[in-house]
């Protein structure tokens, strides 16, 4: 199977420094860009399926892909959703003292938030889900920064502790390319943005 992880485009709410989580968020006009710029570099792919975040920021993403793809298989997955700010969603990253909450990096959270455990147990599942479909073609998520950066962390063997810290992060639109034999995932790519050299 090769993988393609690819995260949503910016939204006003990246652009603002808010924290959205959960939240639709809403594609800025530079996001709008970089989704078309995404769609054009992918066109050429042959997919089996396409897993894309039930939110509205990666279903708006998704469409220039999908315009190019139309018979491919299309399945919203609330699995891939962004981690969970709780109370703080839509929240400037700097009204919200996420320090300040109670325990360590990995278990803290806010009020009906997610901490990071929980974010990983929730990819993790997701990756077992996507290891017992055999797909044997290429596969597309289409999902959040946080998130994709933990199943990232899952592909490559590392623990959450060797994952948080790294800088295994995304650009928006950023590329992440996997082939996986057995279970066993060997990285091509990684966080790719050759598709906004001019943006």
């Amino acid at each position: 199977m090769k993988l393609l992880l690819v995260r949503h485009g910016q939204t006003i709410e990246n652009r603002e420094r808010r924290l959205q989580g959960h939240i639709p968020g809403h594609l800025s006009e530079l996001g709008k860009k970089q989704v078309q710029l995404v769609g054009e570099r992918l066109k050429n792919e042959e997919f089996s399926v396409i897993y894309c975040s039930d939110l509205k920021r990666c279903i708006d993403t998704s469409q220039p892909i999908v315009q190019f793809h139309p018979s491919t298989p299309f399945v919203k997955d609330n699995r891939l959703r962004e981690m969970s700010y709780g109370i703080f969603e839509g929240k400037l990253l700097a009204e919200a003292d996420l320090e300040a909450l109670d325990g360590d990096l990995y278990h803290r959270h806010p009020d009906h938030g997610e901490s990071f455990i929980q974010l990983h147990e929730r990819m993790s599942t997701f990756h077992k889900f996507l290891l017992s479909q055999n797909h044997s073609g290429t596969v597309l998520l289409v999902s959040h920064g946080t998130s994709l950066k933990i199943l990232q962390g899952i592909l490559l063997g590392l623990s959450l502790e060797d994952t948080v810290p790294r800088k295994l992060g995304f650009y928006n639109t950023g590329v992440s390319e996997f082939v996986l034999e057995n279970g066993v995932a060997k990285a091509i790519e990684l966080n790719s943005i050759s598709h906004l050299r001019d943006v």
